[in-house]
């Protein structure tokens, strides 16, 4: 191979750029060729022997080399290797395309390495397969070290280098080889941005996109979804909204799939629609986000019409868009016609049969789940990862411990599957609802990796549910040191403590929780009726039709009772009476949803009512004896799984239950010790403006009794003061206006006493006007009022006078309506009597014709009878 880079640099670039025009339309060499190009494997008696016989004839090797690029698009490699063999005259676009189908194939390596080899005048092309085919799989100690030796690098041999170490995360090497490149091109900035973008390191990518000089939609593409996966949805939409080239089908998925996962179904769904008005077709992969959005929002009718998008489009055979379909029906609750479109589809792959299989095992029918399984393994379907944690979710919904064990070792023993955390999780919830808390602390102890925290949030929700408060401690403390943000770990030990009533350590676990700052979504249910979502939450007081809700939950508490219901009180986790708790356990909020939708829907139809955390015990058994009461069947859909009971079938009680947690570790119960949950984050813009509110209402309360003292204080200085203001200073004259002399040795008065006799003259004078002005003002309002009075009485008079008129017309109105009346109904009355005497008439005539036939029938009887 080392041979290859001493060849003659002047003639192999010639020769390079006359074999490269031939070879980049190979179709229009071949225009009038009399083979055809569709030859998916051409047998040697296909071609013609003239062809073959000659091989010192050049005019022979376009066709030929035509007939190898057929072979090697269809993936004929042996058909391709026949022709070539079978070739008298070839030329380096011969060899370069029997290479690209050679190092495709991983495991025809060495036969690749020795076809570059025996090339003769190997071109730019030549090296760039070669070097790919080194890149692709892998290896790329050889890729790098064929790039450095390469006679020539074209702008395609440097990108194919860096977009290697791109995806394989080694961005330093690619960062290296990206500003060694002389001529980069948008394929290069492409590539360096979307491997930082896969790293993680949206900052770096960030600024290569700004300072790139070619801004292709890749690269926006690029950027809209490292701004998804970094949860920065506002950037995201604010560069789709910027973007300065057209948008591709990429793009707008990139986007909807960004919404989905980010819990924005409803603007995803919303841009798939604008997306349909553009007119663009959305392929698998578009409508898997789409549908997914409908299962997170349990928008069925929304998931009907894209069904008939499918339908209507070329990916009504898809497998991804069936597979898709599938899923969204079982998260919604339509099992059945999920398993009409399972049925229907002509070809099922594994993620076909997985979703099918965990469709059933979240509505709780484990016998049709494992079924599957079992017809699965027949159809020679290899399970993978995702079909054990589906088949575990089957026997843990049954309460199958033995068969779920079986299951769990021949995963590894028979089938090669290493166990995941999914895994373990079902395990543990298995044997924890089984009350087996010892083994399933065993098993988690025995795990190969680092337990994980749903591994313990699920032991925690088992030692809740069978009540073993020192383990439930222990599960905590684990839950709570691998995932300190986690509320369910202090909701669920909270609630292990007021199921024994330790109301003291309940009182701890909730201060510990507001110290960490850690606030629990509090749980509600949901009902779609008339196309409206209606959400409640327990001991719900805003709902506009409560009081009808509460009516009809008393009546099918009487009705179950009646049916031998007993409310199960240590559900309710309140430190108060009896008669409070069944109070609390009748409002909790699936109840009030399942009483609404028996109000307003038609009488049997099914109600279907979501919820966003896990059922207690008491509301599973109350809706089945709702259920048996109002003969309806009663879905009941939690984010992962689905509790149905119908009328008249078998539902499980194992239960409590809940699917194998994802993302999280644990789901809490919404009947949790309430005063442990704050409504509101506090430090949430919305509990900002709470405590402000707060504060200015404790100022003002403060104030209060300081403007009400200020206000007596000003009336009492008012009460006691005349109606003009005392000087502060002797004035030189007194207020009736006489002349105040100094006081002197000569004056016989005292200038201060005299002012004081004034002042009080002064006083009297003015009581007196007052006095006066009072009167006045008392006889004024009472001419009024009388002159007010007089007005009303003739007022009063002439409405007396227009209602006699009224009155007047309505009786002659009323005896002409009598009169007309009386007139019609003699009409009708003679109308009816004549009526009567032509059908008497009539009838008469009818009953002699009657009579004359029946004497002829009974005359020809009789003569009849004598003949005979």
């Amino acid at each position: 191979m080392l041979s290859r880079f001493n060849i003659h640099q002047p003639l192999k670039r010639w020769k390079f750029r006359f074999f490269s025009r031939s070879v980049e339309n190979p179709d229009a060499i071949l225009a009038g060729s009399c083979l055809s190009s569709t030859c998916s494997s051409p047998e040697p008696s296909l071609v013609r022997s003239d062809y073959l016989n000659k091989p010192s004839d050049e005019d022979q090797i376009f066709p030929l080399n035509k007939i190898i690029a057929s072979c090697v698009r269809s993936g004929d490699i042996d058909g391709a290797l026949r022709v070539f063999h079978g070739m008298g005259a070839k030329n380096t676009v011969t060899w370069n395309s029997l290479l690209v189908g050679i190092s495709k194939d991983p495991s025809r390596m060495m036969e690749a390495h020795q076809l570059f080899d025996e090339i003769p005048e190997p071109d730019n092309f030549s090296y760039n397969i070669m070097l790919s085919c080194y890149v692709r799989n892998g290896n790329f100690e050889k890729a790098q070290s064929f790039f450095d030796r390469m006679p020539f690098k074209d702008a395609a041999s440097w990108n194919t280098m860096i977009t290697g170490y791109a995806r394989r995360g080694e961005m330093e090497k690619a960062r290296v080889l990206f500003y060694s490149m002389m001529e980069k091109n948008e394929v290069s900035w492409n590539a360096m941005i979307s491997g930082y973008i896969e790293c993680g390191d949206l900052e770096k990518a960030s600024h290569l996109f700004r300072g790139a000089p070619f801004r292709g939609v890749v690269a926006w593409t690029a950027m809209i979804t490292g701004y998804m996966k970094a949860k920065k949805v506002e950037l995201a939409m604010a560069m789709f909204k910027d973007m300065t080239v057209k948008k591709n089908l990429v793009t707008w998925n990139a986007m909807i799939s960004g919404y989905v996962e980010n819990s924005r179904p409803e603007d995803g769904l919303k841009l798939f629609r604008a997306m349909l008005k553009e007119g663009i077709r959305p392929n698998s992969s578009g409508l898997s986000s789409a549908l997914l959005g409908c299962s997170e929002l349990s928008a069925l009718l929304l998931g009907r019409q894209i069904h008939q998008i499918v339908c209507k489009s070329t990916l009504c055979n898809d497998i991804t868009a069936l597979t898709s379909l599938i899923s969204m029906y079982c998260k919604c609750g339509e099992l059945g016609d999920a398993w009409k479109l399972f049925e229907a589809m002509k070809k099922k792959d594994v993620v076909a049969w997985n979703a099918m299989i965990s469709g059933y095992a979240q509505h709780g029918n484990a016998e049709k789940a494992l079924f599957l399984f079992r017809e699965m393994i027949d159809n020679k379907i290899r399970p993978d990862w995702i079909t054990f944690v589906a088949v575990l979710l089957a026997c843990n919904h049954a309460g199958l411990v033995d068969i779920g064990m079986a299951y769990f070792d021949s995963m590894v023993r028979d089938y090669r599957v290493e166990p995941r955390p999914d895994h373990y999780t079902c395990m543990v919830d298995l044997l924890g609802r089984a009350g087996k808390l010892e083994e399933a602390l065993k098993l988690i102890r025995s795990m190969p990796f680092r337990p994980h925290a749903a591994v313990f949030g699920t032991l925690l929700g088992a030692c809740r549910v069978h009540k073993n408060s020192e383990l439930a401690e222990f599960a905590a403390e684990k839950l709570l040191e691998l995932d300190p943000r986690n509320a369910a770990g202090y909701v669920q030990l909270a609630n292990i403590y007021a199921s024994k009533n330790r109301w003291e350590d309940v009182a701890r676990v909730r201060k510990r929780m507001k110290e960490s700052n850690v606030v629990k979504v509090p749980g509600y249910s949901w009902i779609e009726i008339r196309n409206k979502v209606h959400h409640f939450r327990s001991s719900d007081r805003i709902h506009p039709e409560l009081d009808s809700i509460h009516k009809k939950l008393k009546e099918l508490e009487k009705k179950m009772k009646l049916a031998g219901y007993k409310p199960e009180l240590e559900f309710a986790l309140h430190n108060v009476e009896e008669e409070q708790k069944e109070k609390l356990l009748l409002w909790h909020s699936e109840k009030l949803a399942v009483a609404f939708g028996c109000i307003k829907l038609p009488q049997g139809s099914p109600i279907q009512v979501f919820k966003n955390l896990r059922i207690c015990g008491d509301c599973h058994k109350a809706i089945k004896f709702i259920s048996e009461i109002e003969k309806r069947e009663i879905v009941l859909a939690l984010k992962r799984e689905m509790r149905r009971s119908a009328s008249g079938s078998r539902v499980s009680d194992h239960f409590p239950a809940k699917s194998p947690p994802r993302s999280q570790s644990v789901t809490a119960m919404e009947d949790d010790v309430e005063l442990l949950l704050p409504r509101y984050d506090p430090n949430s813009q919305a509990g900002k403006r709470e405590k402000s509110r707060f504060r200015f209402a404790e100022n003002v309360i403060h104030l209060i009794p300081l403007i009400l003292l200020l206000c007596v204080i000003i009336l009492w200085l008012f009460s006691h003061s005349g109606f003009r203001a005392s000087p502060l200073g002797v004035p030189s004259k007194c207020w009736c206006g006489e002349e105040i002399t100094t006081f002197t040795s000569k004056t016989k008065e005292n200038p201060y006493r005299r002012f004081y006799r004034c002042a009080i003259a002064m006083k009297r004078e003015n009581e007196e006007h007052l006095f006066k002005w009072v009167d006045e003002a008392l006889l004024d309002e009472i001419n009024m009022v009388n002159e007010k009075c007089k007005r009303v009485a003739e007022n009063l008079s002439a409405l007396r006078v227009n209602v006699m008129a009224n009155m007047e017309l309505q009786n002659k109105n009323i005896k002409q309506i009598e009169e007309e009346l009386i007139k019609k109904m003699e009409g009708e009355l003679l109308t009816m009597k004549e009526n009567v005497e032509e059908l008497g008439h009539v009838m008469a005539k009818s009953a002699l014709k009657t009579v004359g036939i029946a004497a002829v029938i009974v005359t020809s009887i009789v003569w009849l009878w004598g003949r005979v």
